[in-house]
């Protein structure tokens, strides 16, 4: 096998298509009845053959779909690879941080199973499907936790929701001091195969 110019530094799981959101302009058209994922076996599986053959792969990023639909098997891959010495990020819209003390409880048990990096993404379209309010609760609960927090906005000529939002949310007000620390908010670019009217 021919040696990599670059060698890899992350590995990317998408861990399953399942998604309790169904935006229209999803480039994997993921779904609530979209119900293919990897199984734990073969999840660890990969990381295993995947840290063997590039030894340079420090990072495992979980996403989807929705990662969080996969429950204690989220857990137990996170607790897997961290014992392995791999950095470990998620990725989720947020639909499971109804509330302050449920979003620090779920993510508690993530942080203990060696959890690093989380990432949310949010924005005009994954708000018709998981409210503003989870974002906050669940960014607050992560850096509660000490861990380091993007929240990616979905971006695109006509949104209305942007990362002025967050950056001026009084509930991250005490937070202003690790904004560029441990607290990031990016503007990704969000593609629009169709046009989705926002909910009111």
């Amino acid at each position: 096998m021919d040696e990599l110019i670059i060698p890899p530094l992350s590995l990317n799981l998408i861990t399953t298509n399942k998604c309790t959101a169904t935006c229209l302009n999803c480039c994997l058209q993921c779904s609530p009845e979209n119900n293919d994922r990897l199984s734990l076996q073969e999840m660890v599986q990969y990381v295993d053959s995947s840290i063997e053959t590039y030894d340079t792969i420090k990072l495992l990023i979980l996403t989807g779909g929705e990662c969080f639909t996969l429950g204690k098997d989220l857990d137990s891959i996170v607790q897997y690879a961290s014992n392995k010495g791999l950095m470990v990020r998620v990725v989720t819209n947020g639909y499971w941080a109804t509330s302050s003390e449920k979003a620090f409880a779920r993510l508690k048990k993530l942080a203990d199973a060696g959890l690093l990096e989380f990432n949310l993404s949010t924005g005009d379209e994954h708000q018709n499907w998981v409210p503003y309010d989870n974002i906050i609760w669940a960014t607050v609960a992560a850096l509660e936790l000490k861990l380091s927090v993007a929240i990616n906005v979905e971006t695109s000529m006509i949104s209305q929701f942007d990362e002025r939002h967050l950056k001026t949310d009084p509930r991250l007000e005490k937070y202003k001091l690790i904004l560029n620390e441990k607290l990031k908010v990016i503007s990704g670019i969000w593609i629009l195969f169709h046009y989705c009217p926002v909910k009111k």
